[in-house]
């Protein structure tokens, strides 16, 4: 697929595009996942087909798929948890909102002008953006369970008992802004 094309020659042509991209020509949902887990061929990339075509009252519909496995933060044990997404992808291309309100129900309006390219990329990235939860996470008793107290380094729990010591007295710094020889009340 280019990284740039003509909506309305590939229309005209039926255009039909296939295949996979990385993650890392993904920036805003790399930003937004761990990763990508492998799908069934073991290709842990994100999978695309997109068509080309006129409908019936002559608009510009792009429809296919996007499919990829998301690697998320859990946001219950902060472990890793995949989503599998299987989005279908229904766009009608038009010029102006007088065109996106002729739409059928089923296609989603995307604004193109005339005679600028668009960049297919864009659409699969912001399916993906759009099939991730607001709160990523396990299903209820599939979460892992947090680090215990055995778990942690000898190191770590030395930081932590300094830190701690350091912090118990919230009036110790009063007591060093004390002037020497000043009155108590």
């Amino acid at each position: 697929m280019p990284d740039r094309l003509d909506p309305w020659r590939a229309a005209q042509a039926d255009r039909v595009f296939s295949g996979t991209v990385e993650l890392a020509r993904l920036p805003r949902l790399a930003e937004a996942v761990i990763g990508l887990a492998p799908v069934p061929g073991g290709v842990s990339e994100v999978c695309y087909r997109l068509a080309f075509a006129r409908d019936a009252l002559g608009f510009v519909r792009v429809s296919g798929t996007v499919q990829a496995v998301l690697r998320l933060p859990c946001q219950r044990c902060l472990g890793e948890v995949e989503l599998a997404v299987d989005a279908p992808l229904a766009l009608g291309l038009v010029r102006g909102e007088q065109q996106a309100e002729r739409l059928g129900e089923d296609l989603d309006p995307v604004l193109v002008e005339d005679d600028e390219p668009v960049c297919p990329r864009d659409w699969i990235e912001d399916e993906l953006l759009l099939a991730i939860p607001a709160v990523p996470r396990h299903a209820p008793g599939d979460c892992v369970a947090p680090a215990s107290p055995e778990s942690v380094a000898a190191d770590d729990r030395e930081v932590a008992a300094a830190d701690v010591a350091e912090h118990d007295n919230p009036f110790a710094i009063l007591a060093r802004l004390k002037s020497p020889g000043r009155d108590e009340d």
